[in-house]
């Protein structure tokens, strides 16, 4: 055995061994810069490189040189990216949430089969500064049951209309006399009696447990006559429970006869496979969040496996659960 380890020795340089030693280094160090700092991966990216231009020069072997190089090459030219577009304006503004007294919160709180909602009786004001300038600074007004105000009739209307959907619907930007159900209801003069159930950041998933969990009947008091659900593509990746601000929204499968039923929570089984790998996701997603280079040119949307594909189906099949003689998808 010792004769096999000193011809080991003999025939691996020392300088390999450094090289490994300094790489068993250099992977804690990246990791503290990382998780440590808000930007930090320019000075990991280039200890990086300069790690591997090291190993180029300690190798002997012409196809490693080639490949450390190469590994060099790359992480200094996402460094200097990074360097780049740290300099260069920003492309998304600034988006700030404050109560009455100007104190900074956030705009929604934690609901148990919702997975989350806005503050009830509550006057919220969202500001969005890009570079220099204000894109919009309004107020977001909420009910005792959390929904965006929308003008209210006393006596017989001809008609209640329920809105729900995600921020268009919730009306991201714009004051409460601007949203569709303020404007619907405002317009109609006092014929048409309208609720805003839209919420920044929701799915169709959490338009039907509202619905079948009694959220809708506490809030109205009309009978519903219509029900408008405003839809984006992503929507679909919402009501999969593949988005990361709504772990614990409810959570529905389709059926064999295509109807969709409620199971629960998308994180009711922490040890899953999939919830381990969604919070590994989640976390990976917010270290690369930091990244200039991801931040600027990746934008990718989540494939949707086939089981979870509820999100297009989910109000259609479920449309007249609540007795609404009409219903429809507006999609934007």
């Amino acid at each position: 055995m010792n004769e096999r380890l000193k011809r080991l020795s003999s025939q691996v340089p020392l300088s390999y061994g450094i090289f490994l030693l300094i790489g068993s280094m250099a992977v804690p160090v990246n990791f503290f810069l990382v998780i440590s700092f808000t930007r930090p991966w320019t000075w990991a990216l280039l200890l990086w490189s300069a790690y591997l231009v090291y190993g180029a020069i300690a190798m002997r072997k012409v196809p490693l040189k080639i490949i450390l190089l190469t590994g060099a090459v790359m992480a200094i030219s996402i460094g200097l990216a990074e360097v780049y577009f740290s300099i260069q304006p920003p492309t998304r503004g600034q988006l700030i949430y404050t109560d009455a007294s100007g104190t900074a919160i956030t705009q929604y709180i934690p609901a148990d089969i919702l997975g989350y909602a806005a503050r009830p009786n509550f006057q919220t004001r969202g500001t969005l500064n890009y570079r220099d300038e204000v894109v919009y600074d309004v107020r977001y007004t909420t009910d005792e049951h959390g929904l965006r105000i929308a003008p209210q009739h006393a006596g017989q209307t001809d008609a209640c209309v329920l809105f729900f959907g995600g921020s268009f619907t919730w009306g991201n930007g714009i004051s409460d006399d601007e949203t569709l159900a303020y404007q619907v209801g405002e317009l109609s003069g006092s014929a048409v009696w309208t609720y805003n159930f839209g919420l920044g950041g929701a799915g169709p998933h959490r338009m039907l447990a509202a619905v079948e969990h009694g959220f809708v009947d506490d809030a109205i008091e009309c009978a519903p006559t219509h029900m408008i659900y405003v839809a984006i593509p992503d929507h679909v990746s919402r009501s999969a429970g593949l988005v990361s601000w709504d772990r614990h929204g409810p959570r529905y499968v389709l059926l064999e006869d295509g109807t969709a039923e409620y199971t629960g929570h998308f994180d009711d089984q922490p040890d899953s496979p999939r919830s381990l790998l969604s919070r590994v996701t989640d976390r990976v997603e917010n270290q690369l969040g930091k990244s200039q280079v991801y931040d600027r040119l990746y934008r990718s949307h989540a494939r949707i496996p086939s089981h979870h594909s509820t999100g297009c189906r989910l109000a259609s099949r479920n449309r007249c659960r609540h007795g609404a003689h009409g219903y429809r998808e507006l999609w934007g």
